[in-house]
């Protein structure tokens, strides 16, 4: 399995990293990979690559709660397999350790998860016409099967092959008792890790939904009025104005950089999985993020000239 995960994550974020490379090469998958990541705004100018019966195909943007509700229950199904796990205090010192961090990025990503579905389904409101293409919205679910289980240790998946017996818990609450404690006990020794990854990732979560806040004050209330921003004309564009907005076009992208660079401390940088997983979500972001600015300064005459696409003061 972690082989397959390898694979996946290498071969998605190559393809995000190679479209995102200067030159003329293979410019028909530049457009391909360019295609998947307009949505919303950047659809009415996405390119015009033949995929034949592909091409056109796309489905709403609203449709962005499919992942966040199948990433809420692969992560759950995960989570309780691990806090399941048989004998793991009796296992070896690294062993127990990997099991604790790989329970504490779970429970993180819970959080984050259950956030975006309510952010989704409750906060944000898609213009009615807002579409992505059909390849980006199988990937996502693809992604949000995928992601929990690349948050799991080679040792841990050696350990799932083996013969062991199961707990049977005589309720649903007997793994919180049990495996609680044990997972406290197992990050202890790993507790600078675990604070600081979890501050960051926080951090990421924090600036993350602050900016979905701004985005959603946008769109016209009951009355028509707007609570903040410019707007250019349309009734669903405007010009996002102050947080993360201040400085950058997309501070709900470097929010998501920020929670998986958390992830990448918790899980430990010496894993390949988590730089990989890193890889694919910055090329994805930056591949959005700039033609996102790019629209913005179009759409927008009085844009403020400091602000940059994603990374304050760079880019």
């Amino acid at each position: 399995m972690p082989v397959v995960l390898a694979v996946f994550w290498g071969l998605s974020g190559g393809a995000a990293v190679f479209a995102l490379l200067p030159g003329r090469w293979a410019p028909a998958f530049k457009e391909a990979v360019y295609l998947s990541a307009c949505r919303g705004k950047l659809w009415e100018g996405k390119p015009s690559v033949r995929l034949g019966w592909l091409t056109a195909k796309s489905v709403p943007q609203h449709w962005f709660a499919h992942f966040y509700a199948v990433g809420v229950a692969c992560n759950t199904a995960v989570l309780l397999g691990l806090l399941l796990f048989p004998t793991v205090s009796a296992a070896s010192f690294t062993f127990f350790s990997e099991w604790g961090l790989s329970c504490l990025a779970l429970v993180l990503l819970e959080v984050h998860l259950m956030r975006r579905l309510a952010e989704t389904v409750l906060l944000m409101h898609y213009p009615p016409n807002a579409r992505m293409h059909l390849i980006a919205y199988v990937f996502g679910m693809s992604y949000y099967l995928v992601l929990p289980l690349s948050c799991l240790s080679k040792s841990l998946y050696h350990r799932v092959g083996e013969d062991t017996q199961w707990q049977s818990p005589p309720c649903w609450t007997e793994p919180f008792r049990t495996a609680v404690p044990e997972l406290i006990r197992a990050l202890r020794p790993h507790a600078w890790q675990a604070v600081l990854a979890t501050c960051i990732f926080l951090l990421g979560n924090g600036l993350q939904h602050h900016s979905h806040r701004i985005l959603a004050s946008l769109r016209p209330d009951s009355s028509g009025k707007q609570a903040r921003g410019q707007a250019d004309g349309t009734d669903y564009y405007k010009l996002p104005m102050g947080g993360g907005f201040e400085y950058v076009s997309c501070p709900h992208y470097l929010g998501e950089i920020i929670i998986y660079a958390g992830l990448l401390v918790l899980l430990g940088p010496q894993r390949l999985l988590p730089w990989l997983m890193l890889t694919w979500v910055v090329a994805n972001l930056l591949l959005a993020a700039g033609p996102t600015h790019r629209w913005y300064r179009r759409r927008f005459k009085q844009y403020p000239s400091r602000r940059r696409a994603i990374i304050p003061f760079l880019y």
